[in-house]
């Protein structure tokens, strides 16, 4: 029987495109190599920017451009070459590579439905481990550019958020556990990314539209652009704050504005974001005690998100608090603090145990929470990678919905505190560290 992706129709409909002949819009259906030796996301997807290009150019000689999912006009001029026929040999090659990854990894699945959403978290992360990583840098050159007074890049910062933007609508849980793995010598930087996709997964949660999006995304972003202007010695000061020490640092939210307020092409709410993230809704907050009818939905939105990031994240003057610790803080400021309807939302997107997260197994053993189950909040796929005494084992996953009572989760643990180095995967690349 033929492979379902090498039916004769969707075979009619593909032609043969050098990767120098590429254009935005097109849709590559096949590569000509097996999709297990490349790091994209999907067996198939449409060409949005010149990085995806320029990744094909790197990877193939030539790729198969389905005709019928292509953007009007981007196949002008190109010649009818009717795509080959995969060859028997590629099938083999293909298949034998997915046996092994399976027989690797999916030990632990049982059904045909656990097993596909493994193949939707290993697909998934490759690409947006791509994303991620693209956004972390722009943050970090942002920041360069602002201390030396250069403008900030306001195009490739949307572009970059547009990239977010798609993930998150495709497949939220693998940015969800890229955000989730915290580094505290680059928390700057990845703070702003990581609240910057929180934005984004609470917006869409909330029933926003893709425009929307993209602007919560981009205030997620820059909202701690003043940051920059706050002295190193009290931005990553061990020890308490003075006073004084306190009364600098609260001046970021009003530098931000001043900054974002030079940039080009940036909407008010975006620069707004900057200026009230630390507004509160009853008025306790700072710059300006401001109170809930002056206070966007996008400085709402962001405002949680922010909060969230920084309390699980490790900082120089103490370790992040599990993620059912920040939960609590919201809730117990909701309505208050923090919008409550948008704190409910937030808290049932996210989940019991979001992606990223360290968890033991009622038999002892240790995992990676790789992605959610929307149905099941407390049975998500794990990703097994310690037995009970916490030595390496071969990492395979565990449908926790679909498995005995033995390997449901008893507990959300500290990462670090159990030799769990959930930033080795994101170092070392997600696909690479899962079936290397």
């Amino acid at each position: 029987m033929r492979s379902p992706e090498l039916t004769d129709s969707k075979v009619e409909n593909r032609i043969q495109v050098s990767v120098g002949d590429l254009r935005i819009g097109m849709y590559v259906g096949a590569l000509d190599r097996p999709w297990l030796e490349s790091p994209f996301l999907l067996q198939g997807f449409p060409l949005r920017s010149m990085s995806d290009i320029e990744q094909l150019q790197s990877l193939c000689r030539h790729v198969f451009v389905d005709r019928d999912k292509s953007a009007s006009g981007s196949l002008m001029g190109m010649k009818e070459q009717r795509a080959a026929p995969v060859t028997s040999t590629e099938i083999k090659q293909t298949k034998g590579g997915l046996r092994r990854t399976v027989s690797r990894l999916f030990g632990g699945l049982t059904s045909r439905r656990s097993r596909e959403l493994a193949h939707q978290v290993e697909q998934g992360l490759g690409r947006s481990e791509q994303i991620f990583n693209e956004t972390r840098s722009l943050a970090r050159q942002i920041i360069d550019d602002v201390r030396i007074g250069s403008a900030i890049d306001t195009k490739t910062a949307r572009e970059a958020v547009s990239d977010c933007v798609d993930h998150v609508l495709n497949n939220s849980d693998a940015l969800m556990m890229l955000s989730n793995i915290k580094s505290k010598d680059n928390y700057t930087s990845e703070h702003s990314v990581n609240v910057s996709i929180l934005s984004i997964i609470l917006g869409q949660s909330a029933g926003l539209q893709r425009a929307h999006l993209e602007e919560i995304g981009l205030a997620g972003l820059l909202h701690d652009v003043g940051k920059v202007l706050t002295p190193d010695e009290i931005l990553n000061k061990p020890e308490r704050l003075t006073d004084e020490e306190f009364l600098i640092m609260r001046m970021h939210p009003s530098q931000g504005r001043d900054i974002l307020d030079t940039a080009e092409g940036l909407s008010h709410p975006i620069v707004d974001v900057a200026h009230q993230h630390h507004e509160r809704l009853n008025g306790t907050g700072y710059p300006r005690r401001l109170r809930v009818n002056d206070l966007g939905l996008e400085t709402r939105i962001v405002a949680i998100a922010d909060t969230y990031d920084a309390i699980t994240s490790d900082r120089v003057y103490g370790k992040g608090r599990p993620n059912l610790e920040a939960y609590q803080i919201l809730r117990a400021a909701s309505g208050s603090h923090y919008d409550e309807t948008l704190v409910a939302k937030f808290l049932d997107t996210i989940g019991v145990y979001p992606p990223g997260t360290a968890v033991q197994l009622r038999n002892g053993q240790f995992g990676i929470v790789v992605r959610r189950n929307p149905t099941q909040s407390l049975r998500p796929l794990v990703l097994l990678v310690k037995d009970a005494k916490l030595r390496p084992i071969k990492p395979r996953y565990i449908d926790t919905a679909e498995s005995k009572p033995v390997f449901h989760i008893s507990r959300a643990v500290r990462a670090l505190d159990h030799d769990i180095d959930v930033q080795m995967f994101q170092d070392r690349g997600f696909r690479d560290a899962l079936t290397g």
